[in-house]
């Protein structure tokens, strides 16, 4: 069968065709031996089987299953009774937003990075750049507004992608009253068109909300804005599914999850929510972390592409302002981006020039510095992506050749690790706040009226429907698909194989600007923010854990074409 790929017919699965006995000897010859979690009689265990559909290298690559196929493996107390999971202590998660400034004009803010700078401020005492500037450089590029659709579908050279026949389900709590009006008017208003009819669907899960004070039903609205809105920007005819859980708290999440997996609701699934899972309220029990796996795992094997924020707060030191806002006990990684079934999400600083490309990117963690008079007051490292060595997964299979030993075998502690772990983030698009995305929604600022506004938001909140919608833009690709869309399923394997090629840019660190200042708007102080200060994490050739295997490159969207014909 060489040169052409095996297909099997969307209603029957591989794994049948195959036979139980043959497929785990196929297994084994691959992967080695499948382990003690095989089933009775020589059935593969649920993780070989989705690792035999979604390595390039398996001859089972992208024979996925069907919703009633897959019905066997999925978790029982889920769905209609959120709150039945077993494990007390279950986390709150939190979005990933942050938003940085409110929309300004030219005198105050950028259209583009360069477009309009600063040569009047004051240089920190003392402080000099590499090139032996001071600190902060004259001239310094005042912030951007925030970038449009039409400049983040220019800088990662989607090249007319929309999206098309694809649909992503979007993961959140809640529900915003002004959706989709809002994301309707912001993208008309930036030369979009809208959602035809049923492009845009809400599912909100049975019963009454809950822990809407605790949770912050507000802030769950400006996420599920962003997501929409970022979504449709990269993808505009992409269908999405907005599913919103009761609370952000675990069972309420999983409950969502499960509705989306057991319905194969989407060929994309982007969150941009998480938490350390060691915090002051205590550890995730270890049954709310297996039953989230066990439902990555089912979306793998029927298809579905699965992405996480990867954080906002870098290790979360538990002595930064970040970090004691999320109980961070230690230095860790975020949940549920560190799980080995799902694509780890990071951030960078994204300079998009006057023609739309982009000139540069750094990882994103910002150090900050407060205009108070003639004189820089130090706020320290503020935020960050997140990333590093997680202590409570072991490394993949799919990270064993591109992840330096260094970082895999020492914890963000930097305490060796009892073995090799799962390193984050897989891959990081944009998430500076100072760079980030302009958003539409309708709210009240500071008590004022309800009314609709446009502020620069940013956070891996931002750069995991970004991929979400670079992802539905590759799958919509006919002529790589064929007539018969199965999804790309779990992406990492494939994602790793790509490190190296032109279909990745790596960032390396080295960038050709200090930072922006952000001139006062809407009584925001004067901020000098600096790029590339991501705390212990740091950007280095190759892969590193502040931006895992770089951001998407050019044709990014046309990357798995190698993969798709056996």
């Amino acid at each position: 069968m060489a040169g052409r790929r095996v297909r099997t017919p969307r209603g029957l699965s591989a794994f049948a065709v195959v036979g139980a006995a043959a497929l785990a000897v196929v297994l084994t010859m691959a992967y080695g031996p499948i382990g003690a979690t095989a089933a009775p009689g020589g059935a593969p265990d649920l993780a070989s089987m989705v690792r035999a559909v979604s390595d390039p290298h398996s001859p089972l690559y992208r024979h996925f299953e069907t919703p009633a196929q897959v019905a066997q493996y999925m978790p029982t107390g889920l769905w209609g009774s959120a709150r039945s999971v077993p494990g007390a202590g279950a986390h709150l998660m939190h979005p990933q937003r942050i938003v940085a400034t409110a929309a300004g004009d030219a005198k105050t803010c950028s259209d583009y990075f360069g477009q309009f700078a600063s040569d009047t401020h004051p240089a920190l005492p003392g402080g000099t750049t590499a090139k032996g500037q001071g600190w902060p450089p004259v001239p310094t590029p005042l912030a951007i507004c925030g970038y449009t659709p039409d400049q983040l579908r220019s800088a990662y050279d989607t090249d007319g992608d929309s999206g098309s026949g694809v649909t992503v389900a979007i993961l959140g709590a809640y529900n915003s009253p002004t959706m989709p009006a809002d994301a309707e008017r912001y993208a008309t208003d930036h030369g979009d068109a809208g959602f035809t009819d049923g492009q845009y669907t809400q599912y909100l899960m049975p019963g009454a909300w809950t822990l809407q004070d605790q949770c912050g039903v507000d802030s769950w609205a400006a996420e599920q804005t962003l997501d929409v809105e970022a979504v449709h920007a990269l993808a505009p005819r992409a269908s999405i599914r907005y599913v919103g859980a009761d609370s952000c708290q675990d069972p309420d999440m999983l409950a969502a999850l499960a509705r989306i997996v057991g319905n194969r609701m989407a060929d994309v699934v982007t969150a941009s929510w998480g938490s350390p899972l060691h915090t002051a309220e205590g550890d995730e029990p270890a049954s709310v972390i297996a039953t989230y796996e066990r439902l990555f795992q089912i979306a793998a094997l029927e298809g579905i592409t699965v992405n996480f924020a990867a954080g906002d707060c870098g290790a979360n030191l538990p002595d930064s302002g970040c970090g004691k806002g999320l109980g961070s006990v230690r230095a860790q990684t975020t949940f549920p981006a560190s799980d080995p079934w799902v694509t780890a999400v990071g951030g960078t600083s994204l300079a998009i020039g006057a023609d739309g490309d982009s000139l540069w990117q750094a990882a994103w963690g910002t150090r900050a510095w407060e205009l108070n008079g003639t004189t820089w007051k130090p706020l320290g490292w503020v935020f960050g992506g997140g990333g590093g060595a997680s202590e409570d997964f072991a490394q993949p299979w799919y990270q064993v050749h591109q992840v330096p030993d260094a970082l895999a075998q020492t914890l963000l502690d930097g305490q060796p690790a009892p073995s090799a772990r799962r390193v984050v983030p897989d891959i990081s698009l944009d998430g500076d706040p100072f760079t980030g995305m302009l958003i539409g929604q309708t709210r009240s600022d500071a008590g004022g009226p309800v009314q609709y506004g446009e502020s620069e938001v940013g956070g891996t909140s931002l750069a995991a429907p970004l991929l979400a919608g670079l992802e539905a833009d590759m799958a919509a690709r006919a002529d790589v698909w064929g007539p018969v869309r199965e999804g790309l399923g779990f992406l990492n394997p494939a994602l790793y194989l790509l490190a190296g090629s032109s279909y990745l840019t790596d960032v390396t660190g080295v960038v050709d600007a200090a930072g922006q200042i952000s001139p006062p708007i809407s009584g925001i102080s004067t901020v000098f923010a600096a790029f590339g200060d991501d705390g212990p994490l740091t950007a280095t050739p190759g892969y590193d854990a502040a931006t895992g295997l770089g951001t998407p490159g050019e044709d990014f969207t046309r990357a798995l074409d190698r993969y798709t014909e056996r």
